[in-house]
């Protein structure tokens, strides 16, 4: 019984890493995302934060909202983040959004059958972003600049209309990442998740 319960999970492992044949994503999916983002960047720098609930990627808006106790608890702590941001001195003063630096079909029902190759939902693409923060130190008078570098994923159907929804690579972990989108590539490697870090200029 043992072995044969091992001899299954090689076997549904061997078939789960199978190389997924995928279709490249068109340029102008990818120029779509770009400038899609570089709207949520303008809207974030005019502190329209609830712009970002409202495109926020569904399955991540849900679950977070479960977390929080419900979607007005969520919506109501995006429209709270411009006071905060205030009240800790801190402001946006640029926001860049660089070309996407990967794409990918996701969101294909990957467990329904392994042996049939899977039917892509979806479109997510990897864009670089550059935030440029103003902070005034409030027991100082101290004015600082800090710059973010990060991601974000832009998230939309591959019907002709979808509209794009948004994930902060920041706020994910690659764990969080693959339960979302199970049929990332495997490798790390692959994903060319752009580098994060925040400094001081």
């Amino acid at each position: 019984m043992i072995r044969l319960a091992l001899s299954l999970l090689v076997t549904l492992h061997s078939l789960s890493a199978q190389v997924i044949q995928r279709a490249p994503v068109p340029a102008h999916i990818t120029q779509e995302a770009q400038a899609a983002v570089q709207q949520l960047a303008t809207e974030l720098m005019k502190e329209n934060y609830l712009y970002a609930f409202q495109f926020m990627y569904p399955r991540l808006k849900e679950s977070s909202a479960k977390e929080l106790g419900g979607m007005k608890a969520l919506e109501t702590r995006f429209a709270e983040m411009p006071r905060q941001m205030r009240t800790q001195g801190i402001n946006i003063i640029d926001f860049r959004v660089r070309p996407a630096v990967n794409a990918f079909e996701v969101n294909a029902a990957l467990f329904n059958d392994l042996r049939k190759a899977p039917e892509f939902t979806e479109y997510l693409v990897i864009l670089p972003t550059t935030i440029l923060y103003r902070g005034v130190d409030n027991s100082t008078g101290t004015i600082k600049r800090l710059q973010r570098d990060s991601y974000q994923l832009a998230i939309r159907g591959k019907k002709d209309g979808s509209a794009w929804t948004f994930i902060d690579g920041g706020s994910m972990t690659i764990r969080q990442l693959r339960s979302l989108f199970p049929n990332l590539p495997q490798q790390e490697a692959d994903l060319r998740l752009p580098a994060q870090k925040m400094q001081e200029l």
